[in-house]
């Protein structure tokens, strides 16, 4: 907007926008913590739903996990990146899931 030949007026009210969508569509927090069973199964304790199965639009890649996680009560969308967790944790969770995925 700033290099737009606008009315200052319009600028400003552009940014007083911009700024009041973010605070009134801010995403819910993050999971702190995502445990993970050996079948696959997961537990988002800050969401207290119990366990979640994978869903068929989970996504498993070298960089980023996508977890499709399904429950009878509702559903969650995570998407993890690589540079979230240490290196022995990322490899840790990437065998549980794939070893989940493949069965």
């Amino acid at each position: 907007m700033a290099f737009v030949g606008l009315p200052w007026l319009t600028k400003v009210l552009a940014v007083l926008a911009t700024l009041g969508h973010g605070v009134v569509r801010r995403p819910p927090p993050v999971a702190a913590a995502i445990v993970v069973a050996a079948d696959g199964s997961c537990c988002v304790p800050a969401f207290g739903q119990g366990w979640f199965v994978l869903g068929p639009r989970t996504r498993l890649t070298t960089s980023w996990i996508r977890l499709d996680l399904r429950a009878p009560l509702g559903r969650l969308d995570i998407v993890l990146l690589k540079d979230q967790l240490g290196p022995e944790d990322w490899s840790r969770l990437s065998a549980r899931l794939r070893r989940a995925v493949v069965q």
